[in-house]
């Protein structure tokens, strides 16, 4: 019965495509995880006192989900702010440019359709995050991003994730899989020690934001754009712009909890949509899980290079400036989100 096979594949059955899957990535998941780890305390207190490594980042990061996120919309004929026309964006520089929808069979398109969770997309969210820290209007964002995401290594990747797509729609499971499960696990945790930061943190004015050196205007951040930010656990009444990190509905006083039901859920449609895959289409998906850890190890090595910084140093490494006093436990944030990390890295994909 589907059911039946639904439930062992979400319990690491070893025929199942997600474990097949984890095995592929063991390593180089496990690789990432540490390239992350060594970075994100630098792009922190009491390495800086405002969020320009941390909006970097976001800027680098969220190209990549914007990427394949706009591919699938237009596959689907999911016309949003993303994907008013086929792969224009961040794929391309000149928004006249773009390739045709690709014709796909009935089954693929039932394949993508159970796999895709609108709870998931994160477009809105890494949108929202950008706009309350920098007070950048729509269109800065856009070109932020859209200039990320097509220089370097990284517009490697979105290339590759454009042309890997159009070629085989099916291997959008491979990001779903990676890049939600990720945020699920892995994102969860780190969420978790940066509500530890003092909200000032994020509302300082961010020094400009590289590569290209944008200045932020923080009071001009629309009312609009903070509505969607997420909740600082201990005061209901103080706003942080974690979106890209949280869920609908947001996380709350047991965000471990929820993350493992919302895991739970998003395995759930990923093995409806396994079932109806092909052997070599499985075996895609497997290959190209492995190949995004490897093009995300070279979008670490392009931040990197944009702070100037060597892969010991981790972005983000400049001398710690003349930030507000913190806790004790706020200043061992370092320390805490390596620890954090490390236990990511045993349950993100588990």
């Amino acid at each position: 019965m589907a059911g039946d096979r639904s439930s062992s594949a979400s319990n690491g059955d070893p025929r199942s495509l997600a474990h097949q899957i984890n095995v592929a990535i063991a390593s180089s998941h496990t690789k990432i995880n540490r390239l992350i780890l060594d970075r994100m305390p630098r792009a922190v207190p009491p390495h800086t006192s405002n969020p320009s490594a941390y909006i970097t980042g976001l800027i680098h990061i969220g190209a990549v989900y914007i990427a394949f996120e706009s591919l699938w919309q237009s596959i689907l004929g999911i016309h949003s702010d993303i994907a008013p026309v086929p792969y224009v964006f961040p794929f391309s520089a000149d928004p006249c440019q773009h390739d045709e929808t690709p014709q796909i069979t009935e089954r693929t398109r039932q394949i993508l359709e159970e796999a895709y969770w609108p709870n998931m997309v994160r477009v809105d969210r890494i949108k929202a995050d950008i706009r309350a820290m920098t007070g950048w209007p729509a269109h800065v964002i856009d070109e932020q991003i859209r200039s990320a995401g097509t220089s370097g290594r990284l517009g490697k990747f979105t290339l590759h994730v454009r042309d890997s797509v159009l070629a085989k729609p099916h291997l959008l499971l491979a990001y779903a899989y990676s890049l939600y499960l990720a945020l699920l696990s892995g994102g969860s945790y780190i969420r978790a020690e940066l509500l530890c930061l003092k909200p000032q943190f994020w509302h300082e004015t961010p020094t400009p934001i590289r590569p290209h050196m944008v200045g932020c205007r923080p009071q001009h951040a629309s009312s609009a754009g903070r509505e969607r930010l997420s909740t600082f656990e201990d005061n209901s009444s103080i706003k942080i712009p974690l979106d890209f990190l949280d869920f609908d509905p947001p996380l709350g006083e047991h965000p471990r909890q929820q993350c493992k039901e919302l895991k739970a859920e998003f395995k759930t449609r990923f093995a409806r949509a396994e079932q109806l895959l092909a052997g070599p289409e499985r075996q895609d998906i497997v290959e190209e899980s492995a190949a995004i850890f490897h093009h995300l190890e070279g979008v670490v090595g392009q931040l990197d290079a944009i702070f100037g910084t060597s892969q010991a140093q981790g972005f983000g490494g400049q001398k710690a400036s003349h930030a507000p006093t913190y806790s004790t436990r706020v200043s061992n944030i370092g320390s805490r989100l390596r620890d954090s990390i490390a236990i990511a890295k045993v349950r993100l994909l588990g």
